[in-house]
């Protein structure tokens, strides 16, 4: 946690700060000197989200606290944060030709991003960070799966390691041969397909719902 507090959060001291990197976040911190508290907003570029958790810190009161609370939060940071919104909509609504407004992630000014390709493919993913950390966030989501040897039967989202490492989106596998891929490559790619074998991914395959086909290990 941030040691200078910039807002007073329920009576708590409280830092609130921007977090610009693969998936950009909105991030509050506080504490009761029992328990660390940390809200976020996953940011999407919709200035009614932002305006929905200015609320949110403003109405929230810990389940033990029956008395009045005092919320300040920085005019400096929800200015900052307003005009942020605003162009980060501007941003990722125009993303290599393609339209997503709610897409959180970025798209290297419009030269490509496989975490944005993927998010906007799938329709959405709680994942946040870069490619290669992706992986190790599934067992934190009880909806999502991962295999080690093949892909689900339906959508499905390859991934490699390395820095920043790679993801790519299957939209479905008959549960033999080769899997078809499309993708994008950070700062240098808005877009290719192509055929790979079902164990290339050095990681393996993540999905939302039902396990890997036929033959496939869930791991």
């Amino acid at each position: 946690m941030p040691i200078d507090s910039n807002a007073t959060v329920a009576s708590m001291p409280a830092m609130i700060f921007l977090q610009n990197q693969q998936r950009d976040l909105l991030i509050t911190y506080f504490s009761d000197e029992k328990y660390v508290y940390r809200l976020m907003n996953w940011a999407t570029g919709e200035k009614a989200h932002v305006d929905a958790y200015w609320h949110m810190l403003e109405s929230y009161t810990p389940p033990d606290v029956s008395g009045k609370v005092v919320t300040v939060l920085p005019q400096s940071m929800i200015q900052e944060t307003n005009l942020w919104a605003t162009s980060k909509a501007v941003r990722i609504a125009n993303c290599c030709s393609y339209y997503d407004s709610g897409n959180p992630f970025p798209c290297c000014t419009n030269q490509g991003n496989c975490t944005c390709w993927c998010y906007y493919k799938y329709g959405y993913v709680p994942f946040t960070g870069n490619a290669e950390t992706w992986w190790g966030q599934v067992p934190d989501y009880p909806e999502w799966n991962r295999s080690t040897s093949g892909p689900s039967c339906l959508a499905s989202i390859a991934c490699w390691s390395g820095s920043p490492g790679h993801v790519a989106y299957a939209a479905y596998w008959s549960g033999t041969g080769n899997v078809g891929i499309s993708e994008m490559s950070w700062c240098a790619n808005c877009g290719s397909s192509r055929s790979i074998s079902p164990s290339n991914p050095s990681q393996g395959w993540i999905f939302k719902g039902s396990g890997p086909c036929p033959g496939g290990v869930q791991v």
